[in-house]
């Protein structure tokens, strides 16, 4: 009564618990306060109260508590003296009003003020007082001061005009007429009385030309934008500001601004998404696999010098699990099988995996190889999984292991000095890269094998440092998993990855995993190839069993081992096994080349043929600035005619009586090369020529073979020759 609250009054309005409410009125928060009797929490047993007035009640609150209030008696709020009845306002028929959930801050505000005072105006009415005159005696205590004080401190609000001084206004009779006119015509509806809003939102004219000009994918910037937009805006449309600019800029849409200067996967970050609940599933229903560009630098296995590895790793949808991982020199299909094989498998040392139902990955060239994705042969189908893809360029998809790659693999990297990643101190990291070159030159320098350089990690340390990190990861609370009271520390968290497969584990689930004897068959990868005559040919190698012979020209399934070259497994269509074929068992002349060899003389080729590209590059932009005289050399007479010869011939000019230069047989002996490399049958000249050949380069001299002019390759070279350089010309 009398605007006074107690305590759990307050609590209800703030949101807050009483004890919350009591605390601030013993450190003084509150100033218009008082003690009453009763059985409180105050010394005494007395109840603490404070007033509606009170500065630190929020006005906003107050008018609502003032409006929920209203039908006090009269004499708590406006003493308004007795007066013989006026008519009355007609009310009139409700018009259309704005919905109150659609405005702004201030004009609830506002609102709510306007209706204590026209509150108290029907409190007058009802005592037999005109309208007319309830309010003319409202407006004269407003302006001598004379309203309550929980009326009086809401004059300002409630006449809400521009300018700052709030101490000098008033009410007056016109704008409590008019009030009163519209709450009555509104049918006493709460947003008949909000101020309008006086923003404007009509586009400037200037607006679709500079969104021609802002909306770029350079990205560029307003003052930017603003300098194309000079160029292209039509005549008679005013040319805008860089504030203006900003300002529209600020107000326009934070998702539309962005079309065209953002596209793909960025421009989806700005938009909404669909979070996938897994509280349905079990775990290995769906399982994601992603590889991952290691940012930080590690020794290199074969060579020792400083290079970023590629981590792959499978996590489990339902527990967040990271079930298993590899690492590799680069993203292949190898370190995809690898992480596919650590997954599936459970031994004393790792109790968690098992088969996934669904392993869901991107298109990357690993995990689309066919040696792992083909329907039938490849090895998610053999083991049991069913493998899907997503949308390329919709990454927010597999959010779940994107944000793996953060809480585990860079987590990791950022524990190493040689870390290349983002927020890494740019003088760090060029000291660091400075020291790896040191340190590599003095190895190289001195001969020193395994790693270069003491800043790195050797293969095996790298090996066993992420191991020891997806152990970590596993053991660490998760965010995306429910929330438990520590058995330590008697304090919430979230679950670990380990406790909530536990958790499964507890209430009967089991994982499906393949058993020990099916394990060497299941990861071999395989293919179908046709035999020729008992043999069939396997990465450039030739293997070969008697049996064989019996399905000539037919398709066979072939499974090999990625370590071991030596023997393949040959299968018929229902994948029963016909026989072992032994590398060339039908010849004795070569080695054998596994596929992880091959696959390393493949990248090292392409790796060569990158280098040569940069060599050349640079060559080509080599210009001298300043011409010297040409140094003078003194050849040998020998010597000196075969650079002439050699000269003469480049130029197409004919030498009489010339002999064989080994320049002009350089293609064919590459050629000669990689045949021989592919395993094609060559004669022992061809061979002998071969080395002939290489001799005569160290010797600038042609001897044995290539001083006799042998022709390995005939006619038939000639015309392969003419044929490549006829494709070079155009």
């Amino acid at each position: 009564m009398g605007g006074w609250l107690g305590t759990k009054e307050l609590s209800d309005m703030f949101g807050v618990k009483e004890n919350s409410i009591i605390q601030s009125l013993r450190r003084g928060k509150f100033t218009q306060i008082r003690q009453v009797d009763g059985n409180g929490k105050g010394r005494g047993g007395k109840v603490w109260q404070v007033h509606i007035t009170d500065p630190a009640i929020p006005e906003a609150k107050r008018a609502q508590w003032l409006l929920a209030h209203a039908q006090t008696p009269a004499e708590t709020v406006c003493a308004l003296p007795v007066a013989p009845a006026e008519t009355a306002v007609a009310v009139a028929a409700p018009k259309a009003l704005p919905a109150v959930a659609t405005l702004k801050k201030w004009q609830r505000d506002t609102m709510d003020a306007r209706i204590v005072f026209l509150r108290l105006v029907e409190r007058a009415e009802a005592t037999g007082i005109g309208v007319t005159r309830a309010i003319r005696t409202l407006v004269t205590q407003a302006r001598h001061g004379a309203l309550p004080p929980e009326a009086q401190g809401l004059v300002p609000l409630a006449n809400k005009r521009s300018g700052t001084d709030t101490k000098k206004r008033t009410l007056s009779e016109r704008s409590l007429m008019r009030w009163w006119s519209e709450w009555n015509k509104g049918g006493k509806q709460a947003g008949a009385l909000a101020p309008k809003d006086v923003e404007k939102t009509d586009l400037p004219p200037w607006a679709p030309n500079f969104l021609q000009c802002y909306q770029v994918p350079q990205k560029i910037s307003v003052a930017h934008a603003l300098e194309d937009l000079a160029a292209i805006l039509p005549a008679g449309v005013p040319m805008p500001s860089e504030h203006q600019a900003r300002r529209f800029i600020a107000k326009y849409s934070k998702l539309e601004i962005q079309k065209g200067r953002m596209t793909g996967k960025e421009f989806k970050s700005l938009k909404g998404f669909v979070r996938r609940d897994t509280s349905k599933f079990e775990p290995l229903d769906i399982c994601l696999c992603d590889g991952h560009s290691f940012k930080a630098k590690v020794a290199h296995p074969v060579h020792g010098r400083p290079f970023k590895p590629e981590v792959c790793a499978i996590i489990d949808a339902v527990t967040r699990v990271c079930i298993g991982w590899s690492a590799g020199l680069a993203e292949s299909s190898q370190t995809v099988a690898d992480a596919y094989r650590h997954a599936v498998t459970v031994t004393d040392q790792k109790r968690y995996g098992g088969i996934p139902a669904i392993l869901y990955a991107d298109k990357g060239a690993g995990n689309e190889a066919k040696a792992n994705s083909d329907p039938f042969f490849g090895m998610y189908a053999r083991v049991g999984s069913s493998y899907k893809t997503g949308i390329p360029g919709n990454s927010q998809a597999r959010g779940l292991i994107e944000r793996m790659q953060g809480s585990l693999w860079i987590r990791a990297a950022k524990k190493l000095i040689t870390y290349t990643g983002r927020g890494m101190d740019e003088q760090v990291q060029r000291k660091v890269y400075l020291t790896m070159e040191r340190d590599v030159k003095k190895a190289l320098k001195e001969g020193k094998e395994g790693k270069k350089s003491e800043l790195l990690l050797s293969w095996q340390e790298f090996l066993d440092f992420c191991a020891a990190e997806v152990e970590e990861y596993n053991r660490r609370p998760h965010k995306g998993l429910p929330r438990i009271t520590d058995p330590q520390t008697g304090l919430r968290r979230n679950m670990c990855p380990l406790e909530m497969w536990s958790k499964f584990l507890a209430d009967g689930w089991s994982a499906e995993v393949p058993d020990s004897t099916e394990l060497g068959s299941l990861f071999r990868p395989h293919v179908t190839v046709t035999t020729r005559r008992g043999e069939v040919r396997l990465f450039g190698n030739i293997y070969y069993a008697p049996e064989l012979v019996h399905y000539t020209g037919q398709s066979v399934i072939v499974a090999y081992d990625v370590h071991d070259a030596s023997q393949v497994w040959v299968k018929d269509g229902d994948e029963r096994l016909i026989c072992v074929a032994r590398f060339e068992a039908n010849k004795k002349d070569f080695y054998p080349v596994s596929a992880v060899e091959k696959a390393r003389e493949e990248r090292l080729s392409r790796r060569k043929k990158l280098k040569e590209l940069q060599i050349a590059e640079i060559e080509a932009e080599a210009c001298p600035a300043i011409e010297t005289a040409p140094a003078v050399i003194e050849l040998p007479p020998e010597t000196a005619q075969l650079h002439q010869e050699l000269l003469a011939r480049a130029r197409g000019e004919v030498v009489d009586d010339a002999p064989f230069l080994p320049a002009d047989d350089y293609e064919a002996w590459l050629k000669l090369r990689e045949e021989a490399k592919a395993g094609l049958p060559l004669t022992d000249q061809e061979r002998q020529w071969i080395t002939d050949y290489e001799e005569t380069q160290k010797l600038i001299k042609p001897v044995g073979l290539v001083a006799q002019g042998f022709d390995p390759f005939g006619e038939r070279y000639r015309l392969w020759l003419e044929k490549k350089r006829a494709a070079q010309n155009g």
